[in-house]
């Protein structure tokens, strides 16, 4: 019945409150695990986290993981994964029972295994190295849904599978065709936050893109544009086509501030400056300022200024929320905003102070460039700040006695100067 219901897109809240405790009231050896498998999917994909219900299927399913397929094994992974549930136990066992039987998974039996454990931020190393190992065997047959999620589990957690890789560059190139927005995004996403280029695969992916632009969304738009900038990937005619097609969501309020920073972060590491996509943003970022997190002023005001854009009413709303957030910023945050507003010759006095009272609470902790971007920032803008410049010139001092290395030539021309 709660499968039929999943299958339908039947939320019925009282059918399926009365579905769970008749589950949690039977004894557990009542049902199989077939039973098992498809009332936990049922209710992931109706979105119900019922704690008894899936407790109670978390110790029927202990007891039983012999017998579950491998179908079985990585639906119900994938299912408590989509309702953010980690069991211990369970999730254990499922590894421990995936090993015995990884020759039998197929290509969404193996997305799905790793898709599971990487939404729970859990690494497994062992189970990922099967994963891997088996999936380069049969991935000649995987879909784009296989593809994705298999690059997309390995990049989150961080497990960098050249053979791997290549062989989901190699079949994806093979049914590029067959990718939608959502699976070209998350692919390219992947592949950059594994700092993996293949160039005949990135060129594929920027001719699909451009050929399905009607399909995209502000945030598919973001990542495609952050995805090209991280692996140095500057195709101009593409970024021309993200920097129109981006153009519309923002304006019409539909980007969230992630989504904003992300396009702009892009745009500006490949110098590309588009006045029309900026314009855009900076209307949106205005509205929304609030929204903004520190990360995010710091990278939006970093952004304008690699591109030479001195927008002055979007410069003082971002100057306006740094100060409220001042407490928030890191180290590398502020010394990134003190240099874009110096770098776009930009003197916001209230700004400034606050930076260096930031600063100096946290000037321990600044690195050799955060030191030397901070410093010459004020200078450049003309603010004198003596007690700030005496407590860089104190970090500074030791740190170039103890590891020259440390401070680049860059770092200690920008301090004296």
């Amino acid at each position: 019945m709660a499968w039929a219901c999943a299958v339908s897109a039947l939320r019925d809240l009282p059918l399926l409150d009365a579905l769970a405790a008749a589950v949690v009231a039977k004894p557990a050896e009542q049902f199989s695990a077939q039973d098992l498998s498809n009332t936990v999917w049922a209710f992931a994909k109706l979105a119900l986290a019922d704690s008894p219900l899936l407790d109670a299927i978390s110790a029927a399913a202990l007891v039983q993981l012999h017998e579950f397929a491998p179908q079985n094994l990585s639906n119900t992974a994938r299912s408590f994964a989509s309702l953010a549930i980690w069991q211990t136990p369970l999730f254990d066992g499922i590894s421990a029972w995936t090993l015995r039987r990884i020759a039998e998974f197929d290509c969404q039996g193996l997305s799905n295994m790793s898709w599971a454990f990487a939404t729970l931020s859990v690494f497994d190393m062992p189970l990922l190295a099967a994963v891997a190992s088996a999936a380069v065997r049969d991935f000649d047959h995987g879909g784009p849904q296989d593809l994705t999620n298999t690059a997309w589990a390995f990049a989150v957690l961080v497990v960098k599978d050249q053979q791997l890789l290549e062989v989901i560059a190699g079949r994806a190139m093979e049914i590029l065709a067959e990718f939608h927005s959502l699976n070209l995004s998350n692919l390219s996403w992947s592949f950059a936050k594994l700092a993996y280029c293949n160039i005949p695969l990135m060129t594929s992916l920027s001719q699909r893109v451009s050929a399905t632009m009607s399909e995209w969304n502000a945030r598919g738009l973001a990542m495609m544009a952050w995805s090209c900038a991280a692996l140095a990937w500057c195709d101009r005619p593409l970024f021309g086509l993200i920097a129109v097609a981006a153009q519309k969501p923002i304006g019409a309020g539909d980007a969230s501030v992630q989504d904003m920073c992300n396009t702009v972060w892009a745009f500006a590491t490949l110098v590309a400056a588009d006045r029309p996509l900026l314009n855009s943003v900076s209307c949106l970022g205005a509205k929304v300022m609030e929204q903004f997190e520190a990360r995010h002023l710091s990278i939006t005001a970093w952004s304008f200024a690699m591109l030479g854009v001195l927008d002055r009413p979007f410069l003082a709303s971002v100057a306006s929320a740094a100060i409220m957030k001042a407490a928030d910023f890191c180290p590398q945050e502020i010394s990134n905003l003190s240099w874009s507003f110096a770098t776009l010759g930009y003197l916001h006095a209230p700004l400034m102070s606050q930076v260096s009272a930031a600063s100096l609470l946290r000037i321990a902790e600044f690195g050799a460039q955060d030191l030397g971007n901070t410093a010459w920032a004020f200078a450049a803008l003309g603010v004198v700040d003596n007690p700030l410049l005496e407590a860089v010139a104190e970090v500074s001092i030791p740190s170039l006695r103890r590891q020259p290395s440390v401070m680049i030539p860059q770092n200690v021309t920008n301090i004296v100067w």
